[in-house]
């Protein structure tokens, strides 16, 4: 199935989100992640996560660039 239909939403807004991907607000955005079956999680950073990270002996995720 087309992400469009899975959206309802024509393909020419879908075009246009791959142009811009600046033009979607974060409903619209999360709408996205929800079509394709994808979760988005947020975690802390900075000292504070490392230090609570440490503390619950988990590793502090690697950084990658965009």
């Amino acid at each position: 199935m087309q992400l469009g239909a899975m959206l309802g939403v024509g393909q020419t807004r879908i075009a246009r989100i791959e142009r811009d991907p600046t033009a979607i607000s974060l409903e619209q955005f999360l709408s996205i992640l929800s079509a394709l079956g994808v979760q988005m999680a947020l975690r802390p950073t900075g000292a504070e996560a490392a230090v609570s990270g440490a503390a619950a002996g988990k590793r502090r995720p690697t950084e990658e660039p965009w």
